[in-house]
């Protein structure tokens, strides 16, 4: 007889065959438990981030990861651009989607990454029809077992589709994406890069079995993420790359008979379906969380570490070198602010003990630069200061005390730094404090929130202007806040001692961009620039100072919104570095770009009596240095 279990129906005979029934049962249930389980590990992204007005390409969008991942994006009111080979399975696509997402703006365009004629038309069609690119997602990918093919340029299929055409279709898409703000490049990986090693001395293994190049072209997504992201440092656009998991994506479609039964088995218990498969490129292309992140390795919508092969930055530029030629570009474009090197440079960093100020002495360390870190905490410093040495291997770092609230800290610090050294390229007021309702005075009568975000960082500023002067091409980088916005500057209270200082750190951004705007008009012709910046929401420990309960819910905001000081010293690093900015000053720069300000820090007439205001206020004499 037959029985029906789950709707399948399982022979069962007589009592002899009870034995064999309950096995099958039991293998049933065993394989469903498997799928249940594999299922379970998936984290599904949700959010409320609306992705209209932006712009999305997603190759291999015609079926699988690709298509669902067209789909949650077009259901957050994205242009969707469906790059594909196949043009009547994507139209079929395209058709399902706007159905599903209630979007019409999703279109077809003819791409196959294998052909690097192919590519450059598409590119060339991007080019000339869109004006912006949010988002370029190289999510198709080819995989085979024993079948030798090459492109039609003569490259073995499997490394033609997965790296050499998403690797120079970047390339002819990197102005659109630069010139579109916060743009975003993700790339589908797999873990099963684990699985192989990119050898540089075959990088067009045409006798290779295609199966292993497949684990082959992983390492080659995520070297070249790795590479693509170092090199786009200081350009507003990010790569990072993901493991979609294990995907039923039809990508083993090509995996002949027998072979193809217990792979189908395997997929069946162990593998996603593509809408869940989707959900980290959706979180990588989309998260907030992500904002000024590159260069990093995604699964389940989490930050993984890679082997040490696939980070090796020596091979990695060797093999980007390699695929250049491969691909015939005639230039590489894509190059990072970031390359220049500040050998024999020297870099003051005011609150270098922690948060951005700590993140940005290690960059500008990395760079070649001497460091040094003005901070009031010297044990914290010290501490800082080896950890840095550590990864940089810089010992070019040094701690100085500074206690910006305090005027006679900052004559202190200003007097040995003269005396100590022959040059200044940077100085980078970092350090900031801010408190909720504590009203605290500092030890010269000003309100700390004021003292030390700016009486201090000014009267520094003048005490150090001969040796910025003296050195060619230097910088003054202030950090500011767009948070300047929740307030207005008083002049007829510039100590405003009464003031709830919750309030006087939004005061005190104010003052920081007007200081900045009349220094640089001050600072013209002496080849001192002076520019400030938002660093962006960042958990820096800054609101520490916060009393319970208050605390929490700045807590559950730090954790939700805010960016990591590493991401958070991107631009103080830019501003500090960067070439595009020599010879330009008075500007104020949000995630690398210059940033319009509000009318009321840019009147000059204004910031001109604050500034004299404030020179009387920190006592400066006829002796002190003048700007």
């Amino acid at each position: 007889m037959l029985i029906t279990l789950f709707g399948y129906q399982l022979p069962w005979h007589d009592n002899n065959d009870s034995y064999t029934g309950t096995k099958i049962v039991a293998l049933f249930v065993l394989f469903l438990y498997l799928r249940y389980y594999s299922a379970s590990k998936v984290r599904m992204f949700f959010t409320k981030r609306r992705m209209d007005g932006k712009t999305v390409i997603v190759t291999g969008a015609n079926s699988g990861i690709g298509k669902e991942t067209a789909k949650y994006l077009a259901s957050l009111g994205a242009r969707v651009i469906l790059a594909c080979r196949n043009m009547d399975a994507a139209s079929k696509a395209k058709d399902e989607i706007i159905r599903d997402s209630k979007n019409s703006n999703v279109v077809v365009r003819k791409l196959d990454v294998s052909s690097m004629k192919s590519v450059r038309e598409f590119a060339s069609e991007i080019n000339r029809s869109e004006q912006r690119l949010d988002v370029l997602i190289h999510n198709a990918g080819y995989a085979n077992t024993f079948t030798k093919l090459l492109s039609r340029d003569g490259l073995e299929m499997t490394m033609a589709t997965n790296h050499y055409g998403p690797f120079l279709l970047t390339h002819l898409l990197i102005d659109l994406l630069k010139k579109t703000e916060n743009s975003r490049i993700v790339v589908v990986s797999s873990y099963l890069y684990k699985l192989a090693r990119l050898n540089l001395n075959k990088l067009n293994p045409i006798g290779t079995l295609p199966a292993y190049l497949y684990y082959v072209s992983k390492n080659a997504n995520i070297m070249f993420t790795l590479e693509l992201a170092k090199r786009l440092q200081g350009t507003g656009v990010t790569a990072n790359c993901v493991h979609p998991g294990l995907v039923d994506s039809g990508i083993w479609r090509n995996v002949p008979f027998p072979l193809n039964i217990p792979l189908k088995f395997i997929i069946f218990c162990f593998f996603k379906t593509p809408w869940q498969g989707c959900q980290t490129t959706v979180f990588c292309a989309v998260s907030e969380q992500l904002e000024g992140v590159s260069g990093k390795y995604y699964e389940y919508n989490r930050e993984t570490k890679l082997e040490d092969y696939v980070t090796d930055e020596e091979k990695n530029a060797k093999f980007w070198e390699a695929s250049a030629k491969l691909v015939q570009l005639l230039k590489q474009r894509i190059s990072s602010s970031f390359q220049r090197r500040m050998d024999g440079k020297t870099v003051i960093i005011t609150g270098a003990n922690g948060g951005i100020g700590k993140e940005t002495a290690k960059f500008l360390a990395k760079l070649g630069a001497r460091v040094i870190m003005a901070c009031r905490n010297l044990d914290a410093a010290n501490s800082v200061r080896d950890e840095i040495i550590k990864e940089t291997q810089n010992p070019n770092v040094i701690v100085k005390k500074l206690d910006l609230s305090s005027f006679r800290s900052v004559r202190e610090f200003a007097s040995e730094i003269n005396r100590s050294e022959e040059r200044l390229d940077v100085l980078l007021h970092n350090a900031g404090y801010a408190n909720t309702f504590k009203k605290e005075v500092s030890e010269d009568g000003i309100e700390m929130t004021m003292a030390t975000n700016h009486y201090g960082p000014f009267l520094l500023t003048h005490l150090l202007i001969d040796l910025l002067k003296k050195t060619d091409n230097s910088r003054i980088v202030i950090v500011a806040s767009y948070l300047y916005k929740l307030a207005r500057l008083n002049l007829n209270n510039l100590n405003p001692i009464g003031t709830l200082p919750g309030y006087l750190y939004y005061v005190s951004k104010n003052a920081n961009i007007m200081f900045t705007r009349e220094l640089s008009k001050r600072l013209e012709g002496t080849g001192v620039t002076a520019n400030c910046l938002h660093p962006g929401l960042v958990d820096t420990g800054i609101w520490r100072n916060v009393p319970f309960p208050m605390n929490l819910p700045l807590k559950l905001i730090n954790y939700l919104y805010f960016k990591t000081p590493v991401q958070g010293c991107q631009t103080s690093v830019f501003c500090a570095v960067s070439e595009e900015l020599d010879g330009v000053s008075g500007c104020y720069y949000e995630y690398n770009r210059e940033t319009k300000l509000e009318n009321y820090v840019s009147d000059e007439k204004k910031n001109a009596t604050f500034w004299d205001a404030s020179v009387k206020l920190v006592k400066l004499t006829d002796s002190d240095p003048k700007i």
